[in-house]
């Protein structure tokens, strides 16, 4: 079948007015007509392209372009084929419609017998303040169906007299489209010196020569739509194109354009501009220092307003024009620019440059279409720098970077070449981010948190602008967002943003309160995160190998400081903190460091290279996938839990087993054992098949003397999983409960069988050597422990008990000194090495310990501990700490049953220890210990039914309380009641062998009769 247009417009009609709206005639002669074959199949596809025909003819300064398309609509999605648009520039262009039919069941209808174009003017580019003075003719063809074939056929003749009879053209772009076939032609006059150049997906083709001049011609069935190789550099989408230019070289492009610029750049010597360039020269003789100035004045004082109307396609305005209306685009900037350089002494000439399609400029043939965007190079020095009169903010040249459009052709009469436009690696980073965190009074407390990021370039002057025009809250809610993106566990208190011209540099900063997201034990380091899910797999096809581009030249820094309390751990992950390595174009690298208790971060991340080979690429996916996975983490390790914690914990409800069960673990270090067994349970009731609830709970409850409850649980979690690290510890608790330390012994060596670095049953085990006279093996274990712990406290103070056992002073003074050497701004370290000192009757190093550990930060245990070690003729040293501790207790009932229980043992101020632990119990009346500490009272007050009373209470809360028990068996032994004292005293021993000696240190024994 032939093309569509049997009805074909034969009129003459004359050209419209000012090439104002479409002329209606026949197709031109130069055109080869292609036939159209219908397919007898449909596809899927909403439309479907059934011929595509592009056919260009070239005379000397003139481009005509024919345009035949055929399109099927085949599902109701495809009827929007029927809205008809054609675009031009009135000025420049003439367009034509040759045809518009609908081809519907054999029967060809004519759509311009009944309807007409509607001309309109669209600047769609408004928002980017430009203007191309764009005409659009639009008709929404009535009736469309689905089954119709729809045809429009029409041609373009462009004449810009910018181009003096030179002429360029590109056409076959098949790269976006399914087309049955397409087809391309290209034709010009014998006098035009044409260069071609086909793409690769063309097939080839040979000019041929006839009596109206040349021509080349091809056409391909069964267009497939390119897809680019993915993560491949821009070049490669530009996909299937012919190109055709009449252009020998780019210096004959640059010699074209030059004389614009030159013509643009003449100023009135009296003029405005010239008093600007005498103001620029007056105020400075460093030409860096003018240049800038004429940049800044260029760039903050000439609005930007795109011009492609008329001669505003290519031919800049006249530099006097653009300053007296103080506005003009990219060629009148670089005009104006030029003219001001010029007159200041300084060389510079306009460079044309592409802003998204600079990549393969260097394959392609001379063309001035290739360009979209013109600034200036100018040579202070020997050295070139690269002034965009577009921009804004670039008020020092010395911070300027050669632009990244890969290719730029200077325009000059003579000798043009295209340079290589890009930029060096960057030294200072886009993007610095700083977190400073202050995690000392806990690691789940809420911490004071300073961020700040500091933006550089072009994001900074984005910014700058954004911020100043938004009002102050606007500001605000835009600041805490960008924060939100990077520090979702900081809620913003303060935010800010400042920028500083001197440098460029806009900075953000925010104050406030963080919420370290700790998970099972680990805290992954905010910005430690580096490498990515690297996937460089490409399908076999054209291309697989093409390189791989980067973000070239990003560069980003993070710096994260957190202060944080004794008892963490910097973990070593699988492939370590540091990292210093370059992999794929991108220079990685990380280094973290915890000195003390202090911990600081850095990563940067570098792009060296725009691009990188596909072998290269793939090579570095292994290791960059592994990086991804492993950031920078903290790890708990002996760390207790402090007030804060608890604080915050205990404010909300978890919502999750695990979420449960972390704060039971942490209620359970803390020594709030019937907490931590609260939350234990509601781990297990939302998680009955996993053990470690159960066996926590048991745990607790060995703690809590509850050992019926202890022992359910260990059968319970035994069947569950019956070597249970855990499970065997509270063996080992319920064992020591009941006086056992055999079976206790074995129960942790089958914890530690399970788990050898536990650190846990390894000193409880050690313990029970030494309590059981075998320091050998009590020894054994802590040396093999200290390999894996040399820092731990708790070891080091139970080798220091050890060595007291068998006398050895030395050994004592030794675990004192390696705790403060390990943790100098710890004050439990100091006031654990001031408690060893003092066993080694060291006092005058153990006043200065406790010191040491106030100067770190006061606390009620520190007070109290050095009231218990000072001479008990030091009456006024000892008033002191006590008052000093309830100065510092505040309202909590851990601290006032504290200060009650260093008055009762010691047997001072009695009236003031009860109204102490009145004020506990009052805070925490299900507490046994409360109530033991006041029954001390009274008993040193000789208020022995108030005592009974006091341990009756202690004893229901906790059975097993051997220090209640001993106290009620002598107050009762005090009482006359030898039968009840010696059932106590009974109970209390089983439980605690040496309790008669604790309760001798006291000054306390029981009547004579009663021993």
């Amino acid at each position: 079948m032939r093309a569509l247009l049997g009805l074909l417009l034969m009129s003459s009609a004359s050209a419209a007015l000012a090439n104002s709206e479409p002329v209606l005639g026949p197709v031109p002669a130069w055109v080869k007509r292609v036939p159209l074959n219908l397919p007898s199949d449909t596809t899927a596809a909403p439309v479907r392209m059934i011929l595509l025909d592009e056919q260009i003819d070239l005379t000397p300064g003139a481009v005509s372009r024919y345009s035949e398309v055929a399109a099927s609509v085949q599902t109701a999605a495809g009827l929007s084929a029927g809205n008809i648009g054609l675009s031009w520039r009135p000025d420049v262009d003439t367009i034509a419609v040759h045809a518009l039919t609908i081809l519907r069941k054999g029967k060809l209808i004519d759509v311009l017998a009944s309807q007409k174009f509607t001309i309109l003017r669209r600047e769609t580019n408004l928002e980017d303040a430009s203007l191309d003075g764009r005409l659009t003719a639009t008709l929404l063809i009535d009736g469309v169906e689905v089954g119709d074939v729809i045809g429009l056929a029409s041609s373009l003749v462009t004449r810009d007299p910018t181009f003096a009879n030179h002429v360029e053209t590109s056409l076959a772009r098949w790269n976006g489209a399914t087309i049955d076939h397409a087809h391309a032609r290209l034709h010009w006059s014998s006098s035009i010196p044409l260069r071609l150049r086909s793409s690769a997906g063309l097939p080839a083709a040979q000019p041929t020569a006839d009596a109206t001049g040349k021509s080349i011609e091809f056409s391909v069935d069964q267009v497939q739509s390119i897809i680019p190789p993915t993560g491949a550099p821009s070049r490669y989408a530009i996909g299937r194109v012919f190109e055709a230019t009449d252009f020998r070289s780019w210096a004959e492009l640059g010699a074209l354009m030059a004389p614009l610029y030159q013509k643009a750049e003449a100023i009135n010597s009296a003029g405005p501009v010239a008093t600007e360039i005498a103001s620029i020269r007056a105020a400075s003789t460093d030409p860096l220092a003018r240049a800038g100035a004429a940049l800044s004045l260029v760039q903050s004082r000439i609005r930007y307003v795109a011009l492609f109307m008329g001669e505003g396609g290519y031919v800049p305005a006249p530099a006097e024009e653009s300053w007296a209306n103080r506005r003009g685009d990219c060629k009148a900037k670089t005009a104006l620019l030029l003219a001001m350089l010029h007159k200041l002494g300084i060389d510079a000439v306009p460079v044309a440059v592409s802003i998204n399609g600079g990549d393969g400029v260097d394959t392609r043939l001379p063309m001035i279409q290739l360009f979209d965007h013109v600034l200036v190079r100018a040579t202070i020095n020997g050295k070139d720098y690269w002034l965009d009169g577009t921009r804004t903010g670039d008020r020092d040249l010395a911070r300027l970077e050669v632009p990244n459009f890969r290719w730029g052709l200077p325009l000059v009469p003579a000798k043009a070449e295209l340079v290589k436009l890009t930029p060096l690696p960057r030294n200072d980073p886009d993007n610095e981010f700083t977190l400073a965190i202050d995690a000392r009074d806990g690691i789940f407390a809420p911490a004071k948190a300073h961020a700040e990021v500091r933006y550089r370039g072009d994001r900074a002057q984005a910014l700058r602008l954004a911020f100043d025009a938004l009002p102050a809250a606007n500001r605000d809610a835009a600041l805490r967002q960008i924060f939100k993106q990077f520090y979702d566990f900081v809620e913003p208190a303060k935010l800010s943003a400042t920028f500083d011209p001197a440098t460029g540099i806009e900075r953000i900063a925010m104050d406030g309160v963080a919420t370290l997201k700790w998970d099972d034990s680990f805290l992954r380091v905010p910005g430690s995160g580096i490498g990515y899910a690297a996937d460089f797999a490409r399908p076999v096809g054209p291309d697989r190998d093409a390189p791989f581009a980067t973000d070239y030249p990003s560069h980003d820094r993070s710096v994260t400081t957190i202060q944080l309390p004794t008892g963490i751990a910097l973990w070593p992950g699988k492939v370590g903190h540091d990292v210093d390595q370059t992999l794929a174009g991108i220079a990685y690298h990380r280094e973290a460091r915890l000195t003390g208790t202090d911990l600081r971060m850095v990563k940067t991340t570098r792009t060296v290279a725009p691009e990188v080979d596909a072998t290269t690429a793939r090579a570095a996916q292994a290791r960059l996938r592994a990086l991804d996975d492993e950031d920078v983490y903290l790890k708990e390790g002996d760390y207790r839990a402090s007030d804060a914690d608890l604080t915050s914990l205990l404010a909300t409800t978890p919502g999750t087993a695990t979420a449960f069960f972390d704060r039971g673990r942490l209620l359970f270090e803390r020594g709030r054992y019937k907490e931590a067994v609260s939350d234990f349970s509601a781990a297990h009731d939302l998680a009955t098949g996993d053990v470690w609830p159960l066996a926590n709970r048991a745990l607790a409850y060995a703690w809590l003397d509850q050992l019926p409850a202890a022992e359910a649980d260990i059968v319970a979690a035994s069947a569950i999983e019956h070597d249970n690290v855990v499970v065997n510890q509270a063996r080992a608790v319920v064992a020591t409960k009941k006086g056992d330390p055999k079976t206790a012994i074995a129960a942790y060596t089958a914890a530690l069988a399970t788990n050898p670095g536990n650190t846990f049953s390894r000193i409880r085990r050690a313990e029970l050597y030494r309590s059981t006279g075998n320091s050998a093996a009590a020894l054994a274990d802590t040396d093999l422990l200290l390999r894996q712990t040399p820092d731990n406290i708790e070891l080091r103070l139970l080798r220091a008990n050890i060595f007291k056992q068998q006398g050895d002073i030395a050994a004592i003074v030794a675990e004192a000194n390696a705790i403060q050497r390990a943790h100098p701004k710890d004050s439990l370290a100091q006031v654990t090495a001031g408690k060893i000192f003092a066993a080694a009757d060291m006092t005058d190093r153990a006043m200065a310990a406790f010191q040491a550990a106030l100067d770190i930060k006061p606390n009620v245990y520190i007070y109290l501990n050095r009231f218990e070690i000072r001479r008990k003729d030091d009456i006024a040293g000892r008033k002191a700490d006590l008052d000093a501790a309830a100065a510092a207790a505040g309202s909590s009932p851990d601290a006032a049953n504290s200060i009650c229980w260093a008055k009762a043992s010691a047997g001072v101020a009695l009236t003031s220890a009860l109204e102490d632990c009145n004020r506990a119990i009052k805070g925490a009346p299900d507490d046994g210990a409360y109530y033991d500490s006041r029954g001390l009272v009274q008993l040193r007050l000789g208020r022995l039914d108030a005592a009974i009373a006091d341990y009756d209470a202690a004893l229901k809360l906790a059975p097993r309380l051997a220090h209640s028990l001993y106290g009620r068996s002598i107050t009762r032994a005090r009482r006359g009641d030898t039968a009840g004292a010696a059932v106590d005293r009974a109970a209390a021993v089983a439980i605690s062998p040496h309790i008669a000696e604790v309760f001798a240190g006291y000054g306390i024994e029981p009547p004579a009769a009663t021993h």
